[in-house]
């Protein structure tokens, strides 16, 4: 994915809130403004600069705020515009006979499970790691999001995810995105979710 689209990706995982890189700018902008201000004129009028400075960035960062895209769910939870019930989702890794939400190893399976699904859904995953990293498993390149059928029962997603060599030791943020119709990598950031999910890991040596 190209870095335009990794940072509007990021943006719309930030969902709503001031990704990094937009507070930086307003923050430079009210102290460039208040410097300016405070060479202009006497103490008093530098108090009253300042103070105007400060209420034009909060003004700032609330027209942002709204700006920018909300989704109709938080982490972890699923609205529809009707009526319907949350979605539910487990994530975690399986290795031998055990199961673990929180710790992972190579050669362990992540699997994924879904329930309370009111209606056919198309599932993107993907997890941020240490120093950046950022690991695809779907889609691919090459193809679009899988397709999952509406089920009030928990399902397995039936694409198993392996946790191999890519995966270095350390912290990792799982993101999973349910869209309402196929979407490919190119297009995904470009695309309102209906859901995000959030959910950590580590991967131990």
């Amino acid at each position: 994915m190209k870095r335009r689209e990794e940072q509007e990706l990021d943006r719309l995982l930030a969902q709503g809130r001031l990704s990094g890189p937009d507070a930086e700018r307003i923050g430079e902008q009210v102290i460039a403004s208040t410097r300016q201000e405070e060479s202009a004129g006497s103490s008093g009028m530098r108090l009253w600069a300042l103070s105007l400075g400060l209420l034009g960035a909060v003004a700032a960062l609330a027209i942002l705020w709204l700006a920018l895209p909300h989704l109709q769910g938080g982490p972890g939870e699923f609205r529809s515009k009707g009526a319907g019930s949350g979605i539910l989702l487990e994530a975690g890794c399986r290795h031998g006979a055990t199961f673990s939400e929180e710790r992972c190893q190579h050669g362990d399976t992540l699997l994924l499970r879904l329930s309370n699904l009111p209606g056919r859904v198309f599932l993107a995953a993907f997890a941020s790691g240490p120093a950046g990293l950022r690991i695809w498993y779907f889609p691919t390149e090459q193809e679009k999001t899988p397709e999952i059928a509406p089920a009030a029962e928990p399902r397995l997603l039936d694409r198993a995810i392996e946790i191999g060599p890519e995966h270095v030791p350390g912290a990792y943020r799982l993101q999973i995105l349910l869209f309402s119709a196929p979407v490919d990598r190119s297009s995904l950031a470009r695309t309102t979710p209906l859901a995000i999910f959030t959910r950590s890991f580590h991967v131990v040596p």
